[in-house]
């Protein structure tokens, strides 16, 4: 993990670099990430990604079963790191509107197929991780509520059959943000409440 320069707070657009200094490596990639983050000192417990880590038992949340090497996370902690908002606010009670969470989905990009270009092979289907593509009468489809939007099939497909569709919406949201200050100013504040109400989707 390179972390000689980081960025906090809301970056790229709205964070600013910051020394760490470090170059860390491990051999596995949740204790790698669990050390970052006491680096940064952000509560690994906030992160996602960490917590289900926890629940399947990877790793212990008090890094007991962690061996590190070299510097000392201690030693190595970074005061000064302000961590972006989604983090902080995690705690606070997601937002419950529909029409919040309609918002919400209808910027999000979509997985979309080309079935000019598509061989039918198959093969966006047996790489997806979430199992939300399935093949109908030789044709993929996506199921959306599924689609964790990694977008692997888009990179592995061979055939360029897969196309990310982007939304309207975030566009026109997008343009307004480049436009007006106070409006960008707003977005940036409706896209860190929109990442925390993620799993609510």
């Amino acid at each position: 993990m390179d972390a000689i320069v980081g960025m906090d707070h809301d970056g790229p657009a709205a964070g600013k670099p910051i020394d760490i200094k470090l170059v860390l490596a491990g051999e596995d990639g949740f204790a790698l990430d669990w050390a970052a983050l006491k680096i940064v000192g952000i509560d690994p417990n906030k992160v996602p990604v960490m917590k289900a880590a926890f629940e399947r038992n990877l790793l212990s949340k008090d890094g007991s079963d962690i061996v590190t090497a070299g510097e000392s996370i201690k030693d190595a902690a970074i005061t000064n790191f302000v961590p972006p908002d989604a983090v902080r606010n995690a705690a606070s009670s997601r937002p419950q509107s529909r029409i919040f969470l309609k918002l919400a989905e209808s910027i999000r990009p979509k997985v979309a197929f080309d079935y000019r270009e598509c061989k039918r092979c198959g093969e966006c289907r047996d790489i997806c991780p979430a199992k939300a593509i399935e093949m109908r009468h030789g044709m993929p489809r996506v199921h959306h509520k599924k689609c964790i939007r990694c977008f692997c099939c888009h990179e592995l497909c061979t055939a360029n059959a897969v196309k990310i569709r982007r939304s309207r919406v975030l566009r026109a949201i997008l343009i307004c943000g480049l436009l007006n200050k106070r409006m960008q100013r707003s977005i940036e504040k409706m896209f860190g409440k929109i990442a925390q109400s993620r799993q609510s989707i």
